[in-house]
């Protein structure tokens, strides 16, 4: 398909990047095909999360909040947070009000998250119009809303995430993104 940019037979995370790479500019004929597999240069990149709520009461929201640290020239990422389908509804993502992203003043338009399946959300986004990012800050977001009273413990966790670099090599990040409340 034409979504599979590095020809793969795989419309994923690399494809995404490559395409926030090109986007808004002006086609001049085939474009070489990107390559992937290769380590980029963020091997120490690491998510974590923070309640970004005071209080966790039953029929109201709460929000998580993502962060990276330890990054090096990233102009995108994706990852997944598992969430407690007992305890949770999923409600919605956007960036963070201090976007990591878009700190060098470039744009984010590409921004999206999904939920394929219940107890996961995707959430993926990329730079564009600006310049790569390095340090660390808030990426994300997310709402849920609580739907019963529990005394156990609550987990969110970051399953797997990956981190871009302007030569679109994606590392898979070091995840301590991990929330128990």
């Amino acid at each position: 398909t034409n979504a599979d940019t590095n020809g793969d037979g795989i419309v994923n995370f690399p494809d995404f990047i490559a395409f926030a790479g090109v986007f808004g500019k002006t086609g001049v004929g085939p474009a070489a095909k990107p390559v992937f597999g290769a380590p980029g240069v963020n091997e120490n990149a690491e998510f974590s999360l923070n309640l970004g709520s005071d209080r966790v009461l039953v029929g109201e929201t709460v929000t998580v909040d993502v962060s990276l640290a330890n990054v090096q020239a990233l102009l995108g990422y994706q990852f997944v947070l598992n969430y407690e389908t007992d305890k949770f509804e999923f409600v919605g993502a956007a960036p963070a009000e201090q976007d990591l992203l878009t700190s060098t003043g470039g744009e984010t338009p590409l921004f999206h998250s999904w939920s394929d399946k219940a107890g996961e959300v995707t959430v993926a986004n990329a730079v564009i119009n600006g310049s790569s990012v390095n340090g660390g800050g808030e990426i994300v977001s997310l709402t849920f809303r609580v739907l019963r009273e529990f005394e156990d413990n609550a987990r969110f966790e970051v399953a797997n995430g990956l981190i871009a670099d302007p030569n679109q090599l994606s590392n898979s990040a070091i995840v301590a993104g991990v929330l128990e409340i």
